[in-house]
């Protein structure tokens, strides 16, 4: 009797064709961090190759405050003065020097100030008197202001991609042949990445507070898309 049960049992014992098989969804899921814009990009290239579901993240694109005057106050010989920067100041809401989901009014204007001379002495034997406000404020275009270099950081980046697929593959065309449907969906969140203003002037040539101009008109990603 259990030679029988034993007969029948491997009787029914089919072999499993593994190709037929379908396979599991083993795509990864990839968290992409940096300060830097371009290495998400190259990033976010090669790994497209895996069919991976991306979020990318970064913490916004560094820029440096300026005049904005024109001109060449400072007498370095150049035909621009917008690399000069402003006085910085500190201590209360300027601690931060941005407004962070404010695409009108992203750049704190308030933290900073034209550089003002020690003396009026000095004032008269080195400041071009027909910018800014006069001798009376003693604001002088010709100083390079405290302002450190890109101590702006622009909005930053949140995005995520993701896809769904599934496969179909049809043995009686080719042991290979497959059909894929795929929905791809991107920037899912719909989040507005605003890039950096259309300009980082804070004072004209007249000592006139000019950032109102500095709004955000622009985003890094467009909407959701699919």
């Amino acid at each position: 009797m259990a030679q029988t049960i034993r007969k029948d049992f491997a009787a029914k014992i089919t072999p499993i064709d593994n190709a037929a098989a379908p396979l599991a969804d083993t795509r990864p899921n990839i968290l992409i961090v940096d300060d830097r814009k371009e290495n998400l990009l190259a990033t976010e290239k090669v790994l497209k190759k895996l069919d991976a579901g991306i979020f990318k993240a970064n913490s916004g694109v560094p820029f440096t405050p300026n005049f904005g005057a024109g001109g060449d106050p400072a007498g370095v010989l150049g035909s621009d003065a917008t690399f000069l920067t402003p006085n910085r100041k500190i201590g209360g809401e300027c601690n931060t020097l941005v407004n962070p989901g404010s695409p009108n009014n992203y750049i704190k204007a308030q933290c900073f100030a034209i550089p003002t001379a020690p003396s009026a002495a000095f004032y008269t034997a080195n400041c071009d008197p027909n910018k800014g406000k006069g001798p009376a404020s003693l604001e002088c275009y010709n100083l390079f202001g405290n302002a450190g270099r890109n101590i702006l950081i622009g909005p930053g980046l949140v995005n995520l991609d993701f896809s769904v697929f599934k496969n179909n593959y049809i043995r009686k065309i080719s042991e290979n042949f497959n059909i894929q449907f795929r929905w791809e969906i991107f920037n899912i969140l719909n989040r507005a990445n605003f890039a950096v203003p259309s300009s980082a002037a804070i004072f004209d040539a007249a000592g006139v507070d000019v950032s109102a101009n500095d709004i955000i008109t622009s985003t890094q990603t467009p909407s959701r898309q699919m």
